[in-house]
């Protein structure tokens, strides 16, 4: 078995089609570094062209999660994930939404919360109420 230095993922076998999204009528879809990761997808013309030979859906990584959508109580940054939308409809790729909600990406702000029973509906309040409102209608 070899490694694949670009991907770190072992390779089994050699790929034999031109196209993974050309064998099927149903969406093949792929997690993407983006933002400012070292390996992001939008700055990687190599990865770029792999995402766009053979998927026809994308999700973002780790930028759509809550702490990369707001930081901070009130403080919203969709720089990223706007960034990625656009990567998106630029290339006639759609965007599968990610996990909103990770155990190892929860904002600080949302752990000190004395009560965790109450986070499903701190969350709900928060993010049901701000984030459609924000998000781009493409």
């Amino acid at each position: 078995m070899k490694l694949d230095p670009l991907s770190n993922l072992a390779e089994f076998s050699p790929v034999t089609v031109d196209s993974l999204k050309s064998l099927t009528q149903i969406l093949i879809g792929v997690a993407v570094p983006a933002g400012q990761a070292s390996n992001s997808v939008l700055t990687s013309s190599k990865r770029s062209s792999v995402v766009m030979k053979h998927f026809s859906q994308i999700s973002a990584e780790n930028i759509m999660k809550m702490d990369a959508l707001q930081p901070s109580q009130g403080t919203f940054n969709f720089t990223e994930a706007d960034a990625l939308v656009n990567y998106a409809n630029n290339n006639g790729l759609t965007l599968h939404g990610h996990v909103l909600v990770w155990h190892s990406q929860i904002p600080t702000w949302i752990q000190i919360f004395p009560v965790i029973s109450q986070l499903g509906l701190i969350l709900w309040r928060i993010m049901y109420f701000k984030v459609p409102a924000t998000l781009p209608e493409k």
